[in-house]
Order: structure tokens, then sequence, then C-alpha cells
């Protein structure tokens, strides 16, 4: 192919006629983009596209807040108001990052009010309607983190009441079944945000406003290890999206200074390193941001800004910038968790 002219915009797309791939450019190389593609030979979801379900969480504002059960969902590629798809087994909230997802099946577990349960639910992305009792974990924990490929997927830390926990537990996500012991944290932590690739899970900071960077390798049974650090402390439940190569971080609460954040943070899952500033939501929010795309594209639904709000913005995932409004959640909502079936982990 010819080189490319001297000034491209960054995050310009083409697609590659020698390779049959679409890329991207980075501000100084073309880069090969993994598209979801489900098979469709083979997949029982075929047709419904890069889908995000958003599960339970607590609406309505203050004074009078409502646990819930309701299920939302969107497709990442089409802007528009969520739609309703059923309902979980339970009423929970505290679920924004003990969601996670395969192509055909979206996973949620646990979940408060205190002491927290141990239950996870599955629903199938292709079709509408309630969830189903997958299994249990092996602990009864709320402001988990989790992350999967395309098989396995696994749950990390949260609150075990009274005390913060380190448990690694994780489920093969074809079939129905209780969780099994994975390992452990470095630290105790939780209510931090999650992302990874098909091969790693990454946990971004957490309670105490641990600034630490844990690692898991999916694939590989045992404890996590440190991974590096972030620019500064967060936990407050911020938003993170993956794609095959790259995590997006949203809001939460930052430390030294507590206060709501509306930054985007960009980190790079190979290679580790400090995250870089790529882009801001349009208000400072925290306390369950569902955070939930594909590979192009990153949503950031609900939250708390110092009142719950129903808004899904979005982002490019390859060139940042100030996030776009996406549509409406059906309530005025946080601490849902958020699934999609076109996310990094699934290669």
């Amino acid at each position: 192919m010819s080189l490319p002219p001297s000034e491209i915009p960054l995050g310009a797309m083409r697609f590659n006629s020698d390779s049959q791939k679409l890329e991207y450019w980075n501000g100084s190389a073309w880069f090969q983009i993994k598209t979801f593609s489900p098979n469709l030979a083979t997949s029982s979801d075929a047709g419904v596209g890069a889908r995000v379900l958003y599960m339970g969480g607590l609406k309505n504002q203050q004074p009078s807040p409502t646990v819930t059960s309701e299920i939302d969902y969107y497709n990442v590629s089409s802007q528009g108001n969520a739609q309703d798809f059923g309902d979980l087994t339970f009423n929970s909230y505290s679920l924004q990052t003990g969601s996670m997802a395969s192509r055909t099946r979206a996973f949620t577990a646990g979940g408060s009010p205190n002491p927290g349960v141990n239950t996870i639910n599955r629903c199938t992305f292709s079709s509408t309607g309630s969830a189903v009792d997958f299994g249990d974990r092996t602990v009864k924990s709320y402001f988990h983190g989790s992350h999967s490929n395309a098989t396995r997927g696994i749950f990390m830390g949260g609150y075990v009441h009274p005390n913060w926990n380190d448990t690694i537990d994780y489920i093969t996500m074809a079939h129905d079944g209780d969780a099994v012991d994975f390992g452990n944290m470095v630290s105790s932590t939780g209510n931090g945000a999650c992302g990874g690739n098909p091969t790693r899970a990454l946990q971004f900071g957490g309670v105490n406003h641990q600034s630490e960077i844990q690692k898991v390798q999916i694939t590989t049974l045992g404890n996590a290890q440190t991974f590096g650090d972030l620019k500064e402390g967060i936990h407050g439940a911020p938003g993170a999206v993956s794609n095959s190569t790259r995590i997006i971080i949203a809001g939460g609460n930052g430390h030294p200074s507590p206060s709501k954040r509306n930054d985007i943070d960009l980190y790079l899952t190979a290679s580790g390193g400090t995250p870089l500033l790529f882009g801001e939501l349009s208000a400072a929010r925290s306390y369950g941001i569902g955070g939930a795309g594909d590979e192009v594209r990153g949503t950031f639904a609900g939250g708390y800004t110092p009142t719950q709000i129903n808004v899904i913005e979005y982002v490019s995932l390859l060139s940042g910038g100030l996030a776009v409004d996406f549509g409406d959640l059906s309530n005025v909502v946080r601490g849902g968790g958020s699934a999609s079936n076109a996310h990094g982990g699934l290669g």
C-alpha cells in the first residue's frame, strides 16, 4: 500500500485492502482493529450486535432510594435510550465492578445490602427476559472486581462483611455451577475499576484510595501480582471499558482529594505503566458508573454527581476526548452492573 499522507488526524480509521482489516492511526503508525464478529453459523446471538446490559442498582433520589432488580439494554453502535430487558432474580446494588460476559451470556454476582449475597445470575444477550440462577460465589461479597475472556470469568476481592477481602474465584461461563477458588489478591481491596484482555485481568485502585494496579492471569490459577501504579489513588467504583489493547477508566473518587472525578484515563493493557489522561466526562461522578463497550466505543451509564443520574455517555476508545451524550437509562440509578458481549477480553 502507499505511504500515509503527512498529516492524519489522531484516531482516523481506514480499511486496508491488502490485509482486509480495519486500522486506526495512533499518531505515528497504523494499528489493526479487532472487530466483533460472532460466528453466524453457531451463535444464537447472531444479529444483536454489540449489546450492553445494565443490571440492578440503587434507583431514585434520596431520601427514598430503592434497590432494584431491573435490567436495561442498549446497543453500543446506536445512540438512544436504554430499553427494558427483564429482571434479576433478586434486588441488588453495588454490582458495578462485579459484572462480566461471554459472547452469549451476561453475568452479575453478589451485591448489597449487608451482609451481601453470593448469588450469580446470568442472562442471554439475544433473548430479552429475566435472569436465571447460575450458581454461587465462594463468598458473600459486593464491590468486588470482575473480568472475563470468552470462556472463564473471575471475581476479585470486594467487601465480605465486616472486612475487605482478597478472595479470587472463577466460573466457567458455558456451564452453570458454583464458583471455584482461583487464588488471592496482593492486598484486600474493592470498589475500584477492572478491565483487561483475553489473558489478563487488571484491578485498578480501590478502597483506602489505593493507587495499586493488580494483575491476574485469567488462564492460570494463582495469586495476583502488582503491575504498576495509578497517577493518583481512586475508589468510588469508577467505570471501566476495555478493548483488546487498552482500558479507559472514567470518574470515581480521587486521592488525596476525595472529590468526584470527571477524568477519563487511558491504560495500555500489555505494557503497564502509569495511565494517561484521555478525556473527560460531562460532569464529575462516582459510586457506580456502569462501563461497557466494544473495540471502538466505550459507554458510561448512571452514577452519582451529587445526585443520582440516568445519563449514558460515550467516548471513542481510539481517540478519546470529551464524552458525548448517548441516551438515558430507564431509571435514575447508580451501582448497577454493566456487561457487554463485545468487550476486550473476548479477543
